[in-house]
Order: C-alpha cells, then structure tokens, then sequence
C-alpha cells in the first residue's frame, strides 16, 4: 500500500504538468499557417498516401521543382511524417487544426518520454523541472503550429537515444537481447523515415558500440556494467533497420535525392560561419524571457559539469549531440531552432545534473543555501516560460486561433477562390509558393524571379506583400503594358495576370 502511494507521488505532479501542457497547447494551436511551403509537401504526400497515389504525387511535385529556377526543396520527403498525417487526413481533409494536432501529440508523448527515460539522471524534482521547462516552453509551443516532421523526430531519436544507452551501454534488457536490438533497429529505421538525419541515430550506435569494445571499456563504461552479450546479437538492430529501409523503398517512391544539390554550397567560410552560429543557436530555447544570449551561456558551465559528471555512463549521448552538430555544421543552409531540437531535452538535463552536482557540494555554502541559488534560476525560468505561454495562448483566443497572414487569411482565400473557378484545371500558375498553390487549387506552379523563366506560364500571381523570390513588383505590369499579360484579378494582398502572348527570350529581370 505504501508503495502505491509513494508511486502516486512521484506520477501525479508529472501527470499535472503534462495535463497543465495539453491545455496549453490547446489553446496555443491556430487554424492558419505562415506561407513555407514544406508543410503543403507534408500534406500532399499524406493525401497521396489517402488516395493510393504516390506516384502520381511524385510526378505532379517534381514538375514544381524543376521548372522552379531557383533550388527550392527535394521532390519528396521520407514518408514517415506524411504516413502519420494520412489518418487525420482521412478523417478531416484539410482541416489544419486537426492536422497540427499530430505534432501536438508526439509533443505530449515526448513529455512522458522525459518523466519516464531520465529517472536515474535526475531525483525528485529535478526530473520535474526537466518536464516543466519542456511543458511551459513558449517557443516550442509554439511551434507546434508548423505542420513539420521535427517534433515527431525530436521525440523519436529522443527515445532511441535513450534505447541505445539502455541497450549497449547499462545492457538492461526491456524483453531480451534479441527483441530489444531488432525493436531498438525498427525504431532507427523509423526516425530515418521521418527524417534523413535520423541515419546519425545508427552512427550512434555504432560507435557506442565500439566504445564498448576491450578497447575503450575499461576507461569509459560503468564500473557495474553486466556482461558483455554475444557478438553476433550485436547485429540485430542493423539486419531490422535495413530490413525496415529495403522494404520501405520499394513500397514508395524516394524524391529526397535533391538534397544532395545542397552539398556544392560547402565553403570553409560557411562551416566557420555555422561554427558560431549553431554554438549559439540554443539561446533561442529561452526565448520568452529577458536576456536570452546571456542565460544561455551562463547554462554552459553547468551543462560542462553535468557532462563531466556523467562522463562514464552517457558518452552515447556526447556522440549522438557530436554528429548533430558536425551534420549542420557542414550543411549549407541554415534553419532555424528546429535542427537541434533532438539534442534539447540531453543538453537541458546536462544542465540540470551540473545543478545538482553544485547543491551535492558541501563546500559551497550550507546546505539551505546552496539549494535555494540552485533551485532560482529554473524558478525564474519557469515563471518567464509560463507567463510567456499563457500570453500567446491568450492572445490566439482572442483572435478566435485566426492569423494574420498566412495562405488561410481572407485576402488568399478569395485569391485561391478565384483561381479554381475561373481557370483551367490543366493551366500553368506562376507563384513564389508553388507548393502552397498547388495544394490550395489543384493546378501546375512552378516559381522563377526572371521573365525569360515565365515561358510555362498561363498566369502570374504577384504578392504585394513580399518581395521573397518571385518577380520585382513592376515586371507584370510592364509584361501588361507591352501586350503581353492582362490583369484579371485583385484584391488587398495579391494581383493575377493571364498571360495572353508567349513570353519568350524575355530580358532577364533579378
């Protein structure tokens, strides 16, 4: 009975503060979405999924891609993230709320992840401020908005982060050797199939692997560590994931291969560039509360002690963060916060064990003392996260879950509208979100910011909102008044040309 109730005690509060997160985000979630075009690629390929039409979804983006005449996104992303998407898909169509609400979950999921997967890290209420600065966080929160496959990843490799360490460092078997490597594999293969990047959760556990071996043992791995397995167990988690991967390729159609025209963009000024940027890039984790840069490194030292402290037990975890950084270090283009979510919920609990390693220290003050300077700093923290919180959420009731801008306002509504009743299902639209477009109205688009690139063109939808990759504000016009475009449309945000003569060896405009 006791048990029980000491049980009760440690679940409640974390079950209270999840409960506390699900009505945030809740309340946090809109009914729009800003104009990326990566999450029309998500649902298009969820509703390909719905509609038994990969291939046909394929063929339909690629034509996007290429006649784009700047590098705008691979053909297709890994199909796990769609996969997911695909049931709320048939259930709801469209329905953008409801399709958020798939990340929403696995954000939810990843709360009970931290609650349960780092109890032997932190005791008592340092495992509950490790879930609270990940329930109460404003920025991510936030954007849970996004429909984007980086939440669903950052609590996949969170998961097989921690089944790695449980697997071939501490040798805990979940169900035995055999099944816990081929389940720790099947998950590997599915964060890959979520995202590319998850191919670095396999690195890991490889090299963890290694580390293991007589070679590295003796200087890194727990002094309590059980017995090594047999050799050749080691090898079922591979023989799962390239099982899972083989059978996944030949069942839909791969469009990732785009990516790869990203690699001829490496310069040693870009990697020195990324090399300051992401190393500073975590202070956005505190964005919501004042002085974000400088509470963050502050957190440094004490995420470097928390490190140092679990040197011999979770050098799998320095591995998985070493290769994250190195990939996006080397990778050309620059994202915001969302790349090194994965690593998040490691570094904040490296931060924590530095805490704890302080208020264990009795040389530094007393004893009440020390924990009161260590337990303040997530005190303040938690109080700016949820204040922050609760205005956003606040501030999205208010504006009855409606964005200001955005492809489901009112003005790209009437846009869309028009477009699907007045032209031909089989035309041609210029657009600087072709994704977006062809999701909203079913018909071929493509963008270029030259007129020599408007040769495929039937129409010229212009934004008078942005200037982002489309055509400078006066080459349509210029096109209509030299007999080549007439306008049929406009409202506040957009104007529509119909092209009326072919526009070939146009002057190029930049």
């Amino acid at each position: 009975m006791g048990g029980s109730v000491n049980k009760l005690k440690t679940t409640f509060p974390h079950a209270l503060i999840i409960a506390a997160a699900a009505l945030l985000i809740f309340c946090t979630l809109n009914t729009g979405h800003n104009w990326g075009g990566d999450f029309a690629s998500y649902i298009m390929q969820a509703k390909s999924l719905v509609d038994t039409s990969p291939h046909e979804f394929i063929q339909a983006n690629q034509f996007t891609i290429e006649q784009t005449t700047h590098t705008l996104a691979p053909v297709a992303y890994p199909w796990g993230f769609p996969a997911m998407l695909a049931p709320v898909y048939a259930a709801f169509g469209q329905n953008i709320f409801a399709l958020k609400l798939v990340a929403a979950s696995c954000y939810l999921l990843l709360l009970v992840l931290l609650a349960v997967g780092f109890r032997k890290h932190h005791p008592g209420i340092w495992l509950l401020c490790l879930v609270a600065l990940f329930a109460v966080n404003p920025t991510l929160l936030t954007f849970l908005n996004m429909i984007s496959s980086d939440i669903p990843f950052m609590f996949v490799s969170t998961l097989c982060v921690l089944l790695i360490g449980r697997y071939a460092v501490y040798r805990k078997h979940i169900i035995s050797p055999t099944m816990d490597g081929l389940i720790l594999g099947l998950l590997i293969a599915a964060a890959c199939f979520i995202r590319t990047n998850g191919i670095l959760l396999l690195a890991t556990l490889a090299i963890t692997q290694l580390l293991a071996s007589p070679l590295f043992a003796r200087k890194i791995q727990p002094k309590d560590q059980p017995p090594k397995p047999r050799p050749w167990l080691y090898a079922f988690p591979y023989i799962t994931f390239f099982t899972a991967i083989l059978l996944g390729r030949a069942a839909l159609p791969s469009g990732e291969s785009a990516h790869m025209d990203y690699l001829r963009l490496i310069t040693p000024g870009g990697i020195m560039y990324h090399l300051t940027y992401y190393g500073t890039l975590p202070k956005d984790f505190y964005a919501g509360i004042p002085y974000p840069l400088l509470v963050y490194l502050l957190t440094l030292p004490l995420a470097f002690i928390g490190a140092i402290h679990r040197r011999r037990t979770d050098h799998y975890i320095f591995v998985y963060i070493a290769l994250t950084y190195l990939l996006y270090v080397l990778w050309p283009v620059t994202q915001a916060l969302r790349f090194l979510f994965p690593i998040l919920p490691f570094y904040i609990s490296f931060v924590l064990s530095g805490l704890q390693v302080l208020q264990a220290n009795k040389k530094i003050g007393r004893t009440k003392l020390r924990q009161t300077l260590c337990a303040l700093p997530i005190v303040l923290i938690f109080i700016g996260f949820t204040a922050t919180s609760i205005s956003n959420a606040r501030d999205n009731l208010n504006r009855n879950r409606a964005t200001p801008a955005g492809p489901y306002t009112q003005p790209a509504s009437e846009m869309f509208t028009f477009i699907k009743d007045s032209t031909d299902p089989d035309s041609t639209l210029m657009f600087y979100k072709p994704r977006v477009m062809r999701m909203m109205t079913g018909r071929k688009s493509y963008s270029t910011r030259e007129t020599k690139g408007l040769a495929p063109a039937d129409y010229i939808i212009m934004s008078m909102q942005t200037k982002e990759r489309q055509l400078p504000p006066d080459a349509a016009e210029q096109l209509a008044q030299q007999g080549l475009a007439e306008s049929i449309f406009e409202n506040t945000a957009f104007r529509i040309y119909r092209i009326t003569k072919p526009i070939n060896n146009q002057p190029g405009t930049d």
